[in-house]
């Protein structure tokens, strides 16, 4: 496999889905630098924040042990800085008057179903103290220990990026999944490595957590994938239909169905 900088990685995932927004890199440290920003002073949910940095700010965010203020308490938990409240399984299920007077998601048949989806993943280990994102094109001369990308774009954009995955894959039905969880575990967690059970060659799609709908694009989708991975797909680009093809996967012009 050719090395190349993560900011490469950055570049021909942009080329491969033809991007509009800017990849993200996710990697942990235990200093971080006076201009960097903590997640909760650009916005309370993860998500928001990987949006507003894929689409416009280029500083650096991170949340950490001891920058959590202003940070969603859930999505604190999906990067193991904090433990998940006891009750919480009630609360993404079917509710229990014990916690949070009831209320529940129900996004799970029941709370012994969130169990075993948590049993499932794994222990979550965080990165380090803290937890860094920013736009691969900030690291074009050294890699500071990034693990995994995140990707947000068109539903067409990141099929793209699927079927550049395919070319290099001959797993055609188990190189991309698309698992439950929130869609900061989704996007980081898994693809990050630091749930313990996460497989670490595959790519993941999503999210499925329909609770962040208002305000994750309709047409949208994220993409979250180990370093790697995102390497191994990315290597090939000269070879495949992005260069050879490009009219297939962007038409200029397209059929209209009735």
């Amino acid at each position: 496999m050719v090395e190349m900088s993560v900011a490469e990685v950055g570049r021909r995932l942009v080329r491969a889905g033809r991007l509009s927004s800017k990849p993200l890199c996710v990697y942990g440290t235990e200093e971080v630098e006076p201009d960097w920003v903590p997640t909760g002073k650009i916005d309370f949910c993860l998500v928001k924040v990987f949006f507003r940095l894929a689409m416009g700010s280029s500083r650096p965010a991170f949340v950490g042990t001891e920058a959590l203020k202003g940070c969603c308490p859930g999505g604190a938990t999906h990067l193991g800085l904090i433990k998940a409240p006891g009750g919480l399984k009630y609360f993404i299920s079917t509710g229990d008057p014990s916690f949070r007077g009831g209320e529940a998601e129900y996004l799970r048949k029941s709370p012994q179903m969130v169990e075993e989806s948590n049993h499932i993943s794994g222990k979550i280990t965080p990165l380090a103290k803290n937890i860094v994102f920013r736009p691969c094109a900030d690291l074009e001369d050294h890699d500071p220990g990034v693990v995994s990308v995140i990707c947000l774009g068109t539903a067409e954009q990141i099929r793209n990026i699927f079927a550049l995955n395919y070319f290099s894959s001959a797993d055609i039905f188990g190189s991309i999944v698309v698992p439950s969880g929130s869609a900061c575990a989704t996007l980081v967690t898994y693809p990050s490595g630091m749930s313990a059970n996460a497989p670490r060659d595959k790519l993941f799609a999503g999210p499925t957590d329909p609770t962040v709908n208002r305000y994750f694009p309709p047409d949208f989708m994220g993409l979250g994938i180990p370093l790697k991975v995102a390497k191994r797909i990315c290597e090939p680009i000269e070879e495949s239909f992005v260069v050879k093809r490009p009219q297939v996967a962007y038409p200029e012009k397209r059929d209209v169905l009735e």
